[in-house]
């Protein structure tokens, strides 16, 4: 069965990791550990801890959890290409390649209206990859949808015809197809060689329905452990923020009581947590659950909204807000422009590292809702270091592309919108000389 080990600090997840690998290791040293991870910066993290706790730490792997079930399906079908032939930067080509020749249906009219002055195929391109993020998460989030067009459904919908030419070739090669074949195979008798000794997820917050499927499926031939970073022991799949209480109680006034706030921050914040939490509840496959959490102590202003999120506590009153208003454990700075948050970011780290003698760069994640657009700034306020007059902190860029990280690529790229867009003064950055002047010696000035 499908084991759940919560706790709603990510250290003891870790300790609880570490322990678990050490007590049981591979029947083989070639046998390689699997590790799911929510994304590259947890998987250097979990790595550095695990070799600092065990001396070493090889013969892991890090895999996404869409790309792990890709790969062992691959290892359990076969026949199967190395990459999803549908991912959606491919299908992003793909669509672009095949509107053309569907435009002229009468189910693509919105297309072809929305098209119709498009003679350099910018919009094109822009709509394919808009599309394309749409039927990537259909593949994991809608699965009844694509198998009712695989089945013929949808004539009248040009998203269905779309998917049915896209999917021409394939031959029940999609992610969907084949997740559907992984989990008859997996729900059968054991399949032998191809399953891996055990998986291990890690601090994975969100899973589409279709993959949480697939692990009750693996659960039941090796042993699949979720290490579930919860915030709070208590049930919480039913808060609600206190706007939507107060428009459900306009709506709904008789039904006021089947519905709790609890702690607004959590409930506002905390919604894919509260969809994992439901996915994993609502089937009826049995689970091995076990709790590893820690109260909150400690009376920084952090820590006490910590305690209030682990307790569901409503948001605390004025009063108790002025009482911490000197404490720097959570701080807020207002910044005129990127450059600038980085320059107060890397000041601020250097104060903490300063100040406690125990924390390590490797211990330190800055999180950016776009990193591709503070990826420069970053670059010009961290990686100078010495030269630039500031102390250097050892730093890395993770889930950027190569655009992002290689200023020649993005030169290229802005060379080619060059015509498309506008040029303003701010932008322009050139060099010019100026010739020397009649009866003056020297250049005036480059």
């Amino acid at each position: 069965m499908l084991t759940i080990i919560r706790s709603n600090r990510v250290e003891r997840l870790l300790e609880t990791l570490a322990d678990r690998l050490a007590a049981a290791p591979p029947d083989s040293p070639f046998q390689v550990e699997q590790i799911l991870v929510p994304g590259p910066a947890m998987a250097r993290w979990v790595n550095l801890q695990l070799a600092r706790r065990h001396g070493v730490a090889a013969n892991l792997e890090y895999p996404l959890p869409a790309s792990f079930v890709w790969r062992l399906a691959g290892e359990l079908l076969g026949g199967l290409p190395e990459q999803d032939p549908l991912a959606r930067e491919a299908l992003a080509w793909k669509v672009f390649a095949a509107l053309p020749g569907l435009l002229g249906e009468p189910a693509f009219a919105p297309l072809r209206r929305y098209l119709g002055q498009d003679s350099r195929g910018l919009k094109r391109f822009e709509l394919a990859a808009r599309i394309a993020d749409v039927l990537d998460r259909y593949q994991l989030y809608r699965p009844a949808l694509i198998r009712d067009w695989d089945a013929g459904g949808g004539d009248d919908d040009w998203q269905a015809r779309l998917w049915r030419q896209l999917t021409a070739g394939l031959a029940g090669r999609h992610r969907v197809a084949v997740i559907d074949r992984l989990l008859a195979t997996l729900h059968g008798p054991p399949p032998g060689d191809g399953l891996p000794g055990r998986v291990s997820l890690f601090a994975v917050s969100s899973l589409p329905p279709l993959l949480v499927e697939v692990l009750h499926a693996l659960a039941r031939h090796v042993a699949v452990t979720l290490y579930l970073h919860a915030p709070t022991n208590a049930f919480w799949a039913d808060l609600i923020p206190e706007r939507a209480m107060a428009r459900k109680r306009l709506e709904h006034p008789e039904e006021a009581e089947l519905w709790e706030v609890g702690n607004d921050l959590l409930a506002s914040w905390g919604r894919q947590g509260q969809a994992l939490q439901d996915l994993l509840l609502e089937r009826d496959a049995p689970l091995d659950e076990r709790d590893a959490f820690e109260e909150p102590s400690g009376g920084s202003l952090l820590e006490r909204l910590q305690r209030d999120i682990f307790a569901l506590s409503p948001t605390p009153a004025r009063d108790a807000r002025r009482e911490a208003a000197a404490d720097d454990s959570l701080q807020v700075h207002v910044c005129h422009g990127p450059l600038r948050e980085c320059q107060v970011l890397h000041d601020r780290l250097l104060a903490m590292l300063e100040t406690d003698a125990g924390l390590r760069p490797e211990d330190i994640l800055v999180m950016v809702p776009e990193i591709s657009a503070y990826a420069p700034y970053v670059e010009a306020v961290f990686g100078r270091g010495e030269a630039g007059g500031r102390p250097f902190i050892p730093w890395n860029l993770s889930d950027i592309s190569v655009q992002d990280e290689h200023p020649l690529v993005r030169s290229f790229r802005q060379l080619l919108w060059l015509r498309e867009g506008r040029c303003r003064q701010a932008g322009v950055r050139c060099g010019l000389v100026v010739p020397e002047r009649a009866g003056r010696g020297g250049r005036e000035g480059v």
